[in-house]
């Protein structure tokens, strides 16, 4: 005969940590519209739902903060999940890329002073994708790693579409996690705890801990056991049951605003109507990012630091030409129609469609760009176009300052192109050996992530030399990833 009883609560360090300067705006402090109030007073070591235990705050919101907890119970007492996550979850579990996706394991609700909060269970991750990059040279993955990740990636995101009709409209770096290397990572910074820092809000009477989320350095012998799973569904829509207070019309196509501004697809800023292929298209240019460490799109703000459409567009068609006149044709169409509820936009301003929520509009009739457009992207001078691409009647041409763009020292030919960009996945999965290009498209230097003056184009590693590295760079730490990779397994034309 078997009984269970509930696990002895995790013991604390008994003391705060030192207080911190009242002035001293502490993590979610930062945030605009901070209310104090807004958020429940959590403490380490308080036992919520009977169940879980607060260790140490690990992260923070605009709207609340996250803390590693230690389940205390041993029952299998799972609740209702948020109706999204629990969709996701109900889905094939046989589906390659379910595992990818990091969904709540439980969730309940506590009460504060201003009422009841509720609270989502996770599974603990090592950190976002960004703060792995940091740990590398130039902020960017060996390749190997990098192009198993976005397999990963890509199987998470084909289940969310095809198997649970999800569109998550929120994909960043920051909400793509690592898992652990080992799990005696967790166990270690436990027991290695020093009291958190703290300070008393003066106005609400809660108290503010400083969080503690650095694990330790990155163990290079186990990077293999590391998995980016796509999390933070809060933004998330489904596709599958169309109704317009959800802001979906027609069949399965959403008409709201979304993403990222950096991501920003084009169909959203122009409000065609939008689907799965926005993620597709978020994801494209986030490939950029896990790649190379910068936007592809860099100039999408203003001297104000505020979003701004105009010159997103403006960099798209730099880049890729003008957009399909079936688009501007959705545009114009759907620009004549209200959305079923108003929309603030980030200036204050209550928007009833896309054209004015994105301060268009921003061609004429015969599919140009219009003269809103801001001053410094027109110049008379068409062979000083970095990509010039015809815009008004009156023959002016975008102008794209790209002299802080990741692409430096590349001739202005070599910029992307529909060819070029074919030739990019061509190259993702070429099997030829190293060698040295004199003249690197922007293609081939975001395909290996290296500066246009250090151009190579890497084969996929024996696994010998994948062995040999990894017993390198378990003697020399990751940081020295990129160096050793060139001298190992590097050879130069």
């Amino acid at each position: 005969m078997f009984s269970f009883a509930k696990k002895s609560l995790w013991q604390l360090p008994p003391d705060s940590g030192p207080p911190i300067p009242q002035q001293e705006l502490v993590d979610e402090e930062v945030c605009p519209d901070y209310k104090s109030a807004a958020f429940y007073p959590a403490k380490p070591g308080e036992v919520l739902a009977k169940k879980f235990q607060l260790l140490v705050k690990i992260g923070w919101g605009s709207q609340s903060t996250v803390w590693l907890a230690r389940d205390i119970s041993s029952a299998d007492d799972a609740r209702h999940e948020k109706e999204i996550e629990s969709h996701i979850s109900r889905q094939n579990p046989e589906h390659r890329g379910r595992v990818i996706l990091r969904t709540c394991l439980d969730d309940f609700e506590v009460t504060g002073p201003q009422g009841k909060h509720t609270c989502l269970v996770y599974e603990p991750m090592r950190e976002p994708l960004w703060i792995l990059q940091r740990r590398f040279v130039d902020r960017k993955l060996p390749l190997p790693i990098a192009k198993a990740y976005i397999y990963f990636l890509l199987a998470g995101l084909d289940y969310l579409h095809s198997e649970c009709k999800v569109v998550h409209t929120d994909l960043k770096l920051g909400n793509i996690l690592m898992s652990f290397e080992n799990e005696n990572i967790l166990t270690n910074f436990i027991k290695r705890q020093q009291p958190m820092q703290y300070k008393v809000d003066g106005e609400s009477g809660r108290t503010i801990y400083r969080c503690h989320n650095d694990f330790g350095a990155l163990d290079g012998r186990e990077i293999k056991n590391m998995v980016p799973k796509i999390a933070d569904f809060g933004l998330a829509t489904r596709l599958d049951e169309p109704s317009t207070r959800d802001g979906m019309v027609g069949e399965q196509l959403g008409i709201y605003p979304i993403q990222p501004d950096y991501y920003r697809a084009p169909e959203v800023i122009l409000g065609c109507g939008w689907d799965f292929k926005a993620d597709i298209w978020n994801f494209g240019v986030l490939l950029w990012n896990i790649l190379g460490s910068k936007e592809l799109f860099q100039q999408v703000h203003d001297t104000n630091s505020q979003y701004n459409a105009k010159l997103h567009l403006a960099e798209m068609i730099a880049l890729l030409g003008p957009p399909p006149r079936v688009l501007l044709a959705k545009s114009k169409a759907m620009s004549e129609h209200s959305w079923p509820q108003p929309v603030m936009n980030d200036t204050g301003k209550l928007c009833n469609n896309a054209q004015e929520f994105f301060d268009g509009p921003f061609f004429n009739a015969e599919g140009g760009l219009t003269s809103t457009l801001p001053t410094f992207f027109f110049r008379n001078t068409p062979q000083q176009s970095i990509e010039g691409r015809q815009g008004q009647d009156d023959g002016y041409t975008i102008d794209v300052n790209y002299g802080t763009s990741i692409i430096k020292g590349v001739n202005p030919e070599f910029w992307v192109t529909r060819t070029q960009g074919r030739l990019f996945v061509q190259a993702w999965h070429s099997s030829g050996t190293f060698w040295r290009k004199e003249n690197p498209t922007p293609a081939d230097m975001i395909y290996i992530g290296l500066n246009p003056s250090d151009m190579l184009i890497q084969r996929s590693p024996s696994q010998e030399e994948e062995d040999a590295f990894a017993e390198r760079l378990r003697l020399i730490g990751a940081q020295d990833w990129e160096d050793q990779k060139r001298k190992s397994i590097t050879t130069r034309a």
